[in-house]
């Protein structure tokens, strides 16, 4: 039995990627933004981890699984989502940026403020960025403003 196990899991692992497209992003639920954390619960289940967020206690960090190659990190602040950084065990960086934009676009657009890396929505409500990792990630402009404004406050003037 293992040795059939061992042999087709190359198989069903191709099978995945190719023919039911695991590794996509845009086949997983994308969770929307201020959205509270029992819908996220809801979606992925239990988180598989929750830990404060260093320097900026007031938000939960979330760790799902969100597919069988993807893993969703949820950040709850004032009991809504206001961070999602969703990482890949096999990206496909311009499929997934694409789908992102997508998603998180809601039809306003974005404006590039680092080719490739940031983007602004046209709204400025939104940020949408990406890395050489396999993540990519989205937050509220009101959640980075409060986490920097914690992290500006602990810091001494000079």
């Amino acid at each position: 039995m293992v040795k059939i196990l061992r042999a087709t899991a190359p198989w069903i692992l191709w099978f995945g990627w190719h023919v039911l497209k695991w590794n996509r992003l845009e086949n997983i639920d994308l969770i929307d933004l201020d959205t509270p954390i029992d819908e996220v619960i809801s979606v992925y289940g239990d988180p598989i981890e929750s830990e404060p967020v260093e320097e900026f206690p007031e938000a939960v960090q979330h760790t799902f699984s969100a597919g069988p190659l993807h893993e969703a990190v949820v950040v709850e602040w004032n009991g809504k989502v206001g961070l999602i950084t969703y990482w890949s065990a096999h990206a496909d960086p311009n499929r997934d940026l694409k789908c992102m934009l997508a998603k998180y676009g809601k039809k306003i657009g974005w404006d590039e403020v680092e080719q490739g890396y940031l983007c602004i929505r046209k709204d400025g409500k939104v940020r949408l960025w990406c890395s050489v990792a396999p993540a990519i990630g989205v937050a509220t402009v009101e959640y980075f403003s409060a986490k920097n404004k914690t992290n500006c406050d602990d810091t001494p003037m000079t």
